[in-house]
């Protein structure tokens, strides 16, 4: 059988009851993962070394570039811990960071990148109180780039930004090694990363790390991404295929995607009995973005819908997970993770399991050359209701904002948002056994930015 033929066969009777088959050739790899690893690794060391050699020999120069980034942001909000709760207090803070990378190119195939960050230090705490010194530079990127004089790829291993096309799944840095072909309308990308090293015993003779693989193909408009965690030496199997759509629609640019999760579980469920049992899990999503301009404004609007669980059978569940897509951007400060400020009461797509429902406009108006008025506002709630309060509504939110560009690589923007949560929210505060709503949330927030 050969190695791009694989099937996956599904069959949903009901909601939660979903048999997913994976091809064996597939399981066979997801469970010998550690040997799909070394393989791989060695076949692209023995590249990079016979490359860099050839390269080193002809070319021994080194070319350092720079740039970065540098801003702060400032919030006055009323939420508590990031979440609604009842007669809550003014919070306020103000933080500063820095990112800077150094680029060393040694060839034009071959250059090394490092980027350091520093921050984010807010005024006051440490690093940014009295004396202001601490110790706060960190490593967030480390990565040789190198095109390949053998094969038509671009190599990338080290400390790397991955993310997919919405940064649902996973938007976020990772250690591993990447490499992306590009094939006239064709595109590929394929990759592993270490998640976590011995994520469940010390022993490092043991296959328990926790890995990710992922692999994208490209042909003009549509993109196909698969990614896959393994975990618990391949007893614990995470899987998402996302085939998506991005083309323009006569004056709409439309981003729409399709996302199924797979999940296999061995030994993950106690039933009343004690004994152990498998689960499996299919949950699945849809997410709709569209912009388009009508006269000097810019709309854009996005829909999205993820399952959630109603916990009735926990050998076959129906939760949309996610690994770290907690930087999927709707366009809320509140509801969604802020375009401005991420203090808000956005956690993930997953929303603990109950999946999210959400509906989202926004809207971009020039006042000036350099001057525009931004505003959004969203309907949010989950798939499945919160067995505490009954209620499915997480709330609604409306944002006015300014953006100011006085210089081109330079940005002052500047919002307020206004929250007002639903029965989802819904909670015992005062301890006497009523449930009460959730008082309405408001952020004002400003980022001043500096590219460079």
């Amino acid at each position: 059988m050969g190695l791009w033929d694989y099937k996956v066969i599904f069959a949903c009777k009901t909601k939660n009851h979903v048999n997913l088959k994976v091809n064996d050739f597939i399981k066979s790899i997801l469970e010998q993962g550690g040997m799909m690893k070394r393989i791989v690794c060695i076949i692209i060391i023995a590249l990079l070394l016979f490359s860099i050699t050839a390269l080193m020999a002809e070319h021994s120069g080194t070319d350092l570039k720079t740039n970065g980034q540098i801003r702060t942001r400032t919030i006055l909000h009323n939420l508590h811990e990031n979440a609604f709760g009842k007669d809550t207090h003014d919070q306020s803070f103000i933080d500063t960071r820095m990112r800077m990378s150094f680029i060393s190119s040694f060839s034009k195939d071959l250059s090394a990148t490092w980027q350091v960050e520093v921050g984010d230090i807010t005024w006051g705490d440490a690093g940014g109180s009295l004396g202001t010194d601490d110790i706060n530079v960190e490593t967030k990127h480390l990565y040789l780039d190198w095109k390949c004089t053998v094969l038509p790829f671009k190599f990338r291993a080290g400390l790397q930004g991955w993310n997919d096309n919405r940064k649902l799944i996973l938007g976020t840095d990772v250690a591993g090694i990447t490499a992306k072909g590009e094939f006239d309308d064709i595109g590929i990308e394929l990759g592993t990363a270490k998640l976590e090293e011995n994520s469940n015993t010390p022993d490092t003779n043991n296959d328990d790390d926790k890995d990710l693989f992922f692999l994208t193909f490209r042909y003009k408009f549509f993109n196909w991404e698969n990614i896959i965690q393994r975990s618990n030496g391949g007893d614990d199997i995470d899987a998402w295929i996302m085939p998506n759509i991005q083309k323009k629609f006569g004056p709409v640019d439309v981003n729409l995607e399709f996302v199924y999760n797979y999940g296999s579980y061995k030994e993950a469920y106690a039933d009343t009995a004690g004994k152990l049992k498998d689960v499996t899990n299919g949950g699945y999503g849809l997410i709709l973005n569209g912009k388009m301009k009508t006269g000097p404004v810019d709309l854009a609007c996005d829909v999205m819908y993820t399952s959630g669980d109603d916990g009735k059978d926990p050998e076959s569940t129906t939760y949309f997970k996610t690994i770290f897509g907690n930087y999927y951007t709707n366009g809320l400060e509140i509801f969604g993770f802020g375009p401005i400020h991420s203090v808000g009461a956005w956690t993930n797509a997953s929303n603990n399991g109950k999946g999210l429902t959400s509906l989202v406009l926004t809207g971009k108006y020039p006042l000036k050359e350099k001057l525009t008025l931004d505003f959004a506002g969203g309907y949010v709630m989950a798939s499945e209701k919160n067995e505490a309060t009954g209620g499915k509504v997480m709330g609604t939110e409306v944002d006015l904002g300014i953006t100011a560009k006085p210089y081109k690589p330079m940005s002052i923007k500047a919002v307020i948002s206004y929250a007002m949560p639903g029965a989802y929210y819904k909670d015992d505060f005062n301890g006497d056994e009523k449930l009460e709503d959730a008082d309405d949330v408001y952020k004002i927030a400003t980022k001043i930015q500096y590219n460079f």
